[in-house]
């Protein structure tokens, strides 16, 4: 009885869960930082990259440098050039992709051509390299599924847009499917797209680049909050005290998706974590104890 009850908790969690997240933060994500008229707005790429019925997103944001100096930045983007200006550990670790985000431009990417060869991944599958389509100074699509357009506002400053089409595949089943691609891939993308917008948008600007190493603390601190998340939720199945476990398995993964998604400093990452560990470990100290206890009044 008492595992039907933390089983049905689980359940209506998970349920609450993907309700925020269909309604809210992935209708929030696809169109992060883009106006109704740029989501609705058919660009060039787009007949390149895929049908306007398919899935995507556009995102972008407004950099406070010439359309010029913004484009600089995006003619190099690549495995083997300038990189993805994104969490180059995680392409690493993860997928070995051998990716380096330059920190200065290189006057040998900044001739991008049609049908020249991209790639986003040095030993990646078939599907990690495509081909160039270039309207010089305004827009590049990394056919299929991919494009930048770099719109300027005024001499100093410049729209940056990245459109996403593409049909989603292989196909696993419609529950496989949208836990694939509409939970996990979306939002992954999501993730190291942010990353690498507001990465073009410190160099064009010329502001202060986040070092590796932050970058490197920061996916830390996902980690961590996503190992306590998964550890609380398997002692919501296991542990002596399931309201408190299933409660610190909700704050770990609100934690753990605000510092995905919002992608703050690790200056606001590190006290948050901490506390999270601090009220995790605290309470496994007081079941622990409690336990004790239980057996010596035995």
């Amino acid at each position: 009885m008492i595992f039907l009850v933390r089983l049905l908790a689980i359940a209506i969690s998970i349920a609450v869960a993907l309700l925020i997240y269909v309604a809210l933060v992935r209708p929030w994500f696809l169109t992060w930082g883009a106006s109704p008229q740029e989501v609705a707005a058919a660009d060039s790429t787009d007949r390149l990259v895929a049908p306007s019925t398919e899935v995507g997103a556009t995102r972008a944001m407004t950099i406070r440098a010439s359309a010029p100096a913004v484009w600089a930045w995006v003619a190099q983007v690549g495995q083997g050039r300038g990189g993805f200006y994104s969490y180059d550990i995680l392409e690493d670790a993860l997928f070995r992709c051998e990716i380096h985000s330059a920190d200065r431009i290189v006057p040998r990417f900044q001739n991008p051509q049609t049908g020249d060869e991209f790639r986003y991944c040095l030993n990646g599958p078939a599907a990690s390299r495509s081909h160039l389509y270039v309207e010089r100074g305004r827009a590049i699509a990394y056919s299929p599924g991919y494009a930048m357009v770099v719109e300027p506002i005024r001499p100093t400053e410049t729209r940056l847009i990245a459109r996403g089409r593409g049909p989603r595949g292989p196909h696993l089943g419609r529950i496989a499917d949208f836990f694939a691609w509409d939970v996990a891939y979306d939002t992954v993308h999501f993730v190291m797209e942010r990353k690498m917008l507001e990465g073009i948008k410190r160099r064009a600007e010329g502001a202060p680049i986040q070092s590796p190493l932050a970058d490197d603390v920061q996916v830390l601190l996902w980690t961590i909050a996503f190992a306590i998340a998964v550890t609380s939720t398997i002692g919501v199945f296991f542990g002596k005290r399931f309201w408190p476990q299933l409660m610190i398995a909700w704050a770990a993964v609100v934690v753990w998706m605000f510092l995905m998604l919002d992608q703050p400093s690790i200056a606001v990452g590190i006290p948050i974590v901490a506390a999270l560990v601090f009220v995790a470990l605290a309470f496994s100290n007081l079941s622990h104890k409690r336990a004790d206890l239980l057996k010596e009044s035995s």
